[in-house]
């Protein structure tokens, strides 16, 4: 499950503005069209609903508390005084602190890449953050300032603008008709040496990565250990949890019962499972199956109640849950990706199969059926079971010291809920089989047809824009990188990373598990890795690493001079001690131990410390893996309060008692 996207990597936007006469036009924008910038001659793509002033070169949100100002300056080299010209050119004065500038390996055809973004106070809900694009001694500079909430979920349709809006002429990186060539022995000696540095680098406990070229696995290797604690070797039999690379083997189920006649994508979702209601019962009416996995819906993402708190515990549960919820966007409107949405889906087909004696063990049932059992995926659980125990791979997270550390088993459990969507262990050897299978349109190794390939090929159509050049299915995202069609699946989870892709014109497939939450620049690099090995695209993946690296340690810097755990820096949290609750989250408890502060729930225990604002204003914050970074703002009137912000929804916690 991906708990969280980049922020960053979802925006990279750039616009000219010169000095040519301007048009006062505002063009409200009724669906999605080509814009034209009057002062640069140039053009983008813009999303309906947006609007945009042309004299002013900014994009306006359809909340309309959200803007991106389109600025083009020449460039001295400078790209923190280039920003502050930039923002007093829209007439802003930004004074935010500036956090340290990265700049990542140019792509896409441009000389340089720098993205500036700025510590804004929690309370603000706001975001603000400026991205350079230098392309021969012009910086073309987006600058995006308004409501997180909005930002949020208007991520994709800035992101189109981004990939339409370039200067004229200006050449990408193009593979289409570049043969893949045949993999050799000293592909794998580069491989075996990437990946090992790779994952010292970036701290990765371990690794398992299989590669397919015409049928057959080519290159399969593991590094590391499964646990930090135990230090026992991965070896091609540990089992991973792949996360959200989950939903293609849910969908995949799904086409399964509708080339069977059990269901069809059309079916409402009530009649497949009359347990499913949203909060607007004529909305609930309107979602059919296949709305459960094409992120096409406007629902929102809402993992922290399943993450965080500790009321949703079972996938009846989370039924339950989005008997609270609604769209926040349109059908159709904008890429917004759902777990809960996607969990329905599964247990949907699971509820029709009706092999069971409840709906998570009706799922663990038809998936073994239908998918796993099909595919020999004999390694393959939606739950680890009493024999599993000493193959399982260790979860790991980050902690306070900037190092992983191993977790309990158990801290997964927060996934059961949305099972559905990332709930799945598995092994290197079994997603192959899974890649081979997608690869082969739904053929085995001998050519029998195990999945229909109509159902196979329905799941790849590309549906809503991710970005102008990736589209997601039904649980794919199908991408054209540098011209080559990818189709893939990446998952995060507290403690496991993992991806799966494919590239259906060149025969090649990829698999990539890790012990590790939130290492998805081990799952970037390889992707570039392997186009390089088979495509001979520009060599770049070393650099993504070393790039990592650097924000890794930029990042750990930044954590350690905004939070403190030194007892007196954090005394003034005794004024909060006692026990809390949200009718949503559930109970939390602020309490004394020994030397330092604890936040107890009924799932966890993180030690706290104290983080500071610019402002000054001071938030407890939870240092403990996984939670390290999770913040809590205090409100002291009417009452003492807790507030979790999980953008587009805040959690107040109030007071049940006295310290």
């Amino acid at each position: 499950m991906n708990i969280r996207l980049s922020a960053i990597s979802l925006i990279l936007l750039f616009a000219f503005i010169s000095g040519s006469p301007a048009s006062s036009e505002v063009t409200k924008i009724e669906k999605e069209t080509q814009v034209a910038i009057s002062k640069s001659n140039s053009k983008f793509t813009a999303s309906a609903g947006w609007t945009f002033d042309d004299a002013q070169g900014k994009l306006i949100a359809p909340e309309g508390n959200l803007s991106v100002f389109l600025v083009m300056l020449p460039y001295d080299g400078n790209p923190a005084e280039l920003v502050k010209t930039a923002w007093r050119s829209v007439g802003f004065d930004m004074n935010y602190k500036v956090l340290p500038i990265s700049s990542p390996p140019p792509d896409e055809g441009w000389d340089e890449i720098h993205q500036v973004n700025y510590e804004v106070p929690v309370s603000e809900s706001k975001s603000a953050l400026a991205v350079i694009h230098v392309l021969k001694g012009i910086a073309y500079v987006m600058l995006l300032e308004g409501a997180s909430a909005t930002y949020e979920k208007r991520q994709s349709q800035i992101q189109i603008v981004a990939d339409t809006w370039r200067p004229e002429g200006m050449k990408k990186e193009d593979l289409t008709n570049v043969v893949a060539k045949k993999f050799a022995a000293e592909d794998k000696m580069e491989l075996d040496k990437f990946v090992a540095e790779a994952n010292t680098a970036l701290k990765i406990p371990g690794t398992a990565i299989a590669i397919i070229q015409d049928g057959q696995i080519v290159y399969k290797n593991q590094f590391g250990v499964k646990s930090l604690a135990s230090m026992e070797k991965v070896t091609p039999e540990t089992m991973f949890m792949i996360g959200s690379t989950t939903k293609p083997l849910t969908t995949l189920m799904l086409s399964k019962l509708v080339e069977t006649g059990k269901l069809k994508w059309e079916t409402p979702i009530y009649e497949a499972l009359p347990q499913f209601q949203l909060a607007d019962r004529d909305v609930s009416k309107k979602f059919l199956i296949k709305h459960t996995a094409c992120a096409c819906t406007g629902m929102p993402r809402r993992d922290m109640e399943g993450i965080f708190g500790s009321k949703i515990r079972t996938v009846e549960d989370t039924l339950n849950q989005l008997h609270t919820m609604k769209p926040t966007t349109g059908f159709g409107e904008t890429f917004q990706y759902s777990n809960q949405l996607v969990a329905v889906g599964g247990l949907a087909g699971a509820n029709v199969y009706g092999k069971g004696k409840d709906l998570f063990n009706k799922y663990e049932n038809v998936m073994d059926d239908l998918v796993f059992g099909a595919l020999k995926m004999s390694s393959t659980r939606v739950k680890p079971r009493d024999g599993d125990k000493g193959r399982l791979a260790s979860p790991h997270a980050q902690g306070y010291d900037g190092e992983q550390h191993a977790m309990p088993f158990d801290t997964e459990d927060v996934i059961d809920p949305v099972a559905p969507s990332g709930n799945n262990w598995s092994t290197v050897d079994d997603m192959a089989k899974y890649v081979l299978m997608e690869l082969r349109k739904g053929k085995d190794e001998s050519g029998r047809q195990l999945f229909s390939e109509e159902q196979i090929l329905l799941r790849r159509k590309p549906g809503i824009k991710v970005t102008d050049n990736c589209r997601y299915g039904l649980g794919l995202f199908i991408e054209k990188d540098k011209g080559v069609n990818i189709i893939h699946h990446g998952g995060n989870t507290l403690g496991f990373t993992s991806m799966m892709l494919f590239l259906p014109e060149k025969n090649i497939g990829m698999v990539l598990l890790s012990n590790a939450s939130g290492v998805n620049a081990l799952r970037e690099a390889m992707r570039q890795k392997l186009m390089e090995i088979f495509l001979s695209a520009r060599p770049t993946a070393s650099e993504k690493i070393k790039y990592e690296v650097k924000s890794a340690k930029e990042s750990q810097e930044k954590l350690l001079a905004r939070c403190s755990d030194k007892s007196s820096d954090t005394a003034w949290i005794a004024d909060y001690l006692g026990k809390y609750d949200n009718s949503i989250l559930g109970p939390i408890e602020i309490v004394k131990n020994g030397d330092f502060f604890e936040i107890r729930t009924p799932r966890f225990t993180s030690k706290l410390g104290s983080a500071r604002e610019q402002t000054g204003e001071k938030l407890i914050a939870l240092l403990t893996p996984p939670w390290l970074g999770t913040e809590l703002r205090v409100k002291e009137k009417p009452a003492k309060t807790l507030i979790l912000d999980d953008t587009q929804v805040k959690y107040e916690f109030t007071p049940l008692s006295s310290k």
